[in-house]
């Protein structure tokens, strides 16, 4: 099971014992409020079970959502928002995992059952507007009471999101109980009430159907909003390069959920190591270790993994090694490195191997790969993002001064600490056409830009290349 889930599930369980708990006080109330009304009404009237029970199912809900949005976070040590309006999706949209589709559907599923329960409960609550006014309301009081108890974040996302929930609630009920109930049963009107519900359906099949078609990826770390540059000064502070804005995208090897199963048994076998733990995330799988200190991460999107070599004493200090040593010690976990590399030593143990288009049969090896090495020759950890690629297509991409005009428009990566800052004037020190690789695997060009202030305000930040 997805580890996210499985969370979920832990949650709603734990929630679902205070709503259990909640539900049986409701319950011997009920049940002392039935005996009382039989008292005063001597039996002549009928006690109303289906509004009682209702009551109840609607206490346990609240109980369940309090504990869901409030009483789950612990006391936080600052207040944060974020009101930037569908950020969550485009987050989603950008990473398109499980995990990250999940925050945004349960965030709009969670407040389904406001929108069934009220209109059931009370037929004043079967007026469109007062489920609107509802489900925003109550969301709003959530959100507010997040922001000053530090439990969580006000999010303009979580209002739309779960008033949306509300409404889908209210719509899927007043279909049912226009084609089953009593009233009478009109086209337009069932038409009416299933809009937001079917339209929520048509988004979201959209959107995946979407994602599936196109071409390319996304990448997980491009801008989720439009940053705020009004009134920003912006200066170059390096010399525009001339580049070939023909460009080839490569492909390069992306796993699935088995083969990386079958990737780590091989890795621990050639070791003479086990993985008795395995997590799965989205494009993860953490294979561990906990007695000997072994940890394999191994990513989908490309097939790149870290590592950190188990029974390794850290109070070794960290300390430089050759290039003939390095590549020794990389030899017993299959890793070869291309004649053409370029081998740094960044200081604190940390040697960098970078890798440009080395051929290798009919691909291509490029990337980097980080060491950490101790004294007397211990490899501490590295991390493998030599990809094994091959070659896709030549496409056109934007020039640097167009991506330029991008950055000054706030079309960036990273703009929640550009506005947290909210520089006045920023120098954009460098201009660096790199590679990333997104979603689907393809390993393609972004400009990295080196962003200063001169005071507080210091970030590289990601422009996608490709128009």
């Amino acid at each position: 099971m997805h580890d996210f889930v499985e969370l979920i599930l832990n949650l709603l369980q734990k929630a679902g014992v205070l709503a259990v708990i909640a539900a049986g006080l409701c319950v011997i109330g009920i049940l002392a409020a039935y005996v009382i009304f039989r008292c005063v009404t001597k039996g002549k009237k009928k006690f109303p079970w289906g509004k009682t029970v209702l009551l109840v199912l609607l206490v346990g809900y609240v109980v369940i959502l309090l504990y869901a949005t409030i009483f789950r976070f612990p006391h936080g040590g600052f207040r944060d928002s974020s009101l930037h309006l569908f950020r969550g999706w485009r987050e989603a949209w950008n990473g398109f995992t499980t995990q990250l589709w999940l925050n945004v559907i349960l965030n709009v599923a969670m407040f389904v059952p406001l929108g069934i329960l009220l209109p059931l409960l009370t037929k004043n609550y079967r007026r469109w507007y007062l489920i609107l006014a509802e489900g925003f309301g109550t969301s709003l009081v959530i959100e507010i009471v997040q922001y000053i108890t530090a439990r969580g974040l006000f999010d303009v996302d979580d209002l739309f999101n779960n008033t949306l929930g509300a409404m889908i609630g209210y719509g899927l009920l007043m279909v049912c109980l226009t084609l089953f109930g009593k009233e009478k049963k009109s086209f337009s009107r069932i038409l009416a009430y299933a809009a937001i519900p079917v339209a929520f359906a048509v988004a979201m099949i959209g959107i995946f159907a979407g994602y599936h078609f196109k071409e390319y990826g996304n990448f997980r770390d491009a801008a989720s909003f439009t940053a705020n540059t009004s009134g920003v000064t912006w200066e170059r502070g390096y010399t525009p390069e001339q580049i070939d804005t023909t460009v080839t995208v490569y492909r390069t090897e992306t796993l699935t959920k088995k083969t990386c199963d079958a990737f780590g048994a091989e890795f621990a076998e050639k070791l003479g190591i086990t993985f008795p733990d395995t997590y799965y995330y989205d494009g993860l799988t953490i294979f561990a270790n906990h007695s000997t200190g072994d940890f394999l991460h191994v990513y989908y999107h490309d097939g790149s993994y870290e590592y950190s070599v188990g029974d390794v004493d850290s109070q070794i200090p960290y300390a430089e090694v050759d290039e003939i040593t390095l590549r020794g010690l990389l030899e017993p976990y299959g890793l070869t490195i291309p004649e053409s590399a370029v081998f740094t030593y960044d200081g604190d143990g940390k040697h960098t191997i970078t890798v440009t288009e080395a051929e290798a049969g009919d691909s291509i090896i490029s990337g980097t790969l980080t060491c950490y090495v101790r004294e007397g020759n211990l490899l501490d950890r590295f991390d493998n993002h030599l990809l094994t690629m091959t070659k896709y297509k030549d496409v056109e991409i934007r020039t640097p001064d167009e991506a330029y005009d991008e950055l000054c428009k706030g079309k960036f990566a990273g703009g929640d600490s550009f506005e947290y800052y909210a520089p006045e004037k920023v120098t954009v020190l460098s201009c660096v056409l790199q590679y990333m690789t997104d979603t689907k695997g393809f390993y393609r060009p972004v400009y990295m830009f080196e962003l200063t202030d001169h005071a507080k305000y210091n970030a590289i930040v990601m422009v996608d290349a490709m128009k």
